[in-house]
């Protein structure tokens, strides 16, 4: 409900978020607990403010490649994780294009080449599993607020639960889960104080657990538990959190985790390797096959714009070529999947012989 008040004079504050200076005579108004300036109440759009908590109404342009851009400065501030390839660097290249100041989260110094060519984005050394390193980000990115967070830095190791290492196991939970929970623990405190938003980006395999992909769908599975208890933890804050679960995307990681594959088989005893040979041939050629109806990690980065500035954000977002099979395999009883699954990857033949 609209509640007239005094005109406004002299609001010594420039958007952070859509980059209307507001320190001239105009009449305001309360709009849901928001601040509305009534000259721009006619034609403009809304957009949310969260550094000045009001809600702002600023003019729309566009970029070179059509995207929406709301004002003419900067829309707020961005990290995202494993920003050197990948869908971290897409991301940070699409939401800089849209407007944002982005701080791209890098290992190594040669790992930010490309983002520093890119007006916007400032890369930042970065190990999510080093506290250490998790300061140096915080006193760079954290100073003036932080609107969003993407957690997206991760690692894919697969092989069989028996032949994987627990070494293996335990870092891949370091960099995807605890490296996750890491970095949240550091940057919530700059979200809540403007009620920013979380984007974790997870799997199609965290919904659907894959023979052979145990140590990595396993991560994926956590991320979709914290991401869901965090949501409720922080909706008393106005602070939102999304999950978004894609399926193959054209990304280096399938080629690391093949590489990573090999070395385990190589390194495996060879009287357990032999109980799982015909499968282990089978998911490689399945990830190798996958590499080629992959969508692009734009796609991703698409929705993951939408998480960061829709008025009515999704908890979870879909995204791949490949998730309807699996979201059909999920309404089948365990077994019929498991069967379906492993008849697809082995044939008959195995199912026969692991019967």
């Amino acid at each position: 409900m609209r509640q007239q008040s005094s005109p406004q004079r002299d609001l010594s504050h420039v958007c952070g978020h859509c980059g209307q200076a507001v320190g001239r005579d105009i009449e305001a108004e309360r709009l849901d607990g928001f601040e509305v300036h009534e000259w721009a109440l006619a034609s403009w759009k809304f957009a949310t403010c969260r550094a000045a908590r009001y809600r702002f109404i600023a003019p729309q342009q566009s970029s070179a490649n059509g995207a929406t851009l709301v004002g003419s400065m900067a829309r707020g501030r961005i990290l995202v994780t494993g920003a050197s390839t990948g869908i971290g660097q897409a991301c940070s290249i699409r939401l800089a294009e849209i407007g944002y100041s982005v701080f791209g989260g890098i290992r190594k110094p040669s790992d930010g080449d490309r983002l520093r060519s890119i007006k916007g984005i400032t890369p930042v050394l970065l190990d999510v599993t080093s506290g250490e390193s998790l300061q140096g980000a915080l006193a760079i990115a954290g100073p003036q607020g932080l609107d969003g967070l993407v957690n997206n830095a991760g690692i894919a190791v697969i092989g069989p639960v028996e032949l994987v290492p627990v070494e293996a196991w335990r870092r891949q939970f370091e960099v995807n889960v605890l490296g996750l929970v890491a970095v949240t623990q550091t940057f919530l405190p700059l979200l809540r104080a403007i009620r920013g938003r979380f984007v974790n980006i997870g799997s199609i395999g965290g919904r659907s657990a894959r023979p052979c992909a145990g140590s990595y769908d396993a991560t994926k599975f956590a991320v979709e538990a914290i991401s869901d208890t965090l949501r409720k933890e922080v909706q008393g804050s106005g602070v939102s959190v999304s999950v978004v679960e894609a399926g193959a995307v054209a990304t280096r990681i399938s080629e690391k985790s093949l590489e990573a594959a090999a070395g385990i088989w190589r390194d495996s005893a060879a009287e357990p390797r032999e109980a799982y040979e015909t499968l282990m041939a089978a998911v490689q050629r399945e990830v190798a096959h996958s590499m080629h109806n992959t969508i692009d990690p734009d796609e991703v980065a698409k929705v993951v714009e939408h998480a960061l500035t829709s008025t009515r954000p999704k908890t979870r977002y879909l995204v791949g070529k490949d998730i309807r099979k699996f979201l059909l395999l999920n309404v089948l009883p365990d077994r019929w999947r498991d069967w379906l699954i492993l008849k697809r990857l082995a044939g008959r033949r195995f199912i026969r012989e692991s019967a």
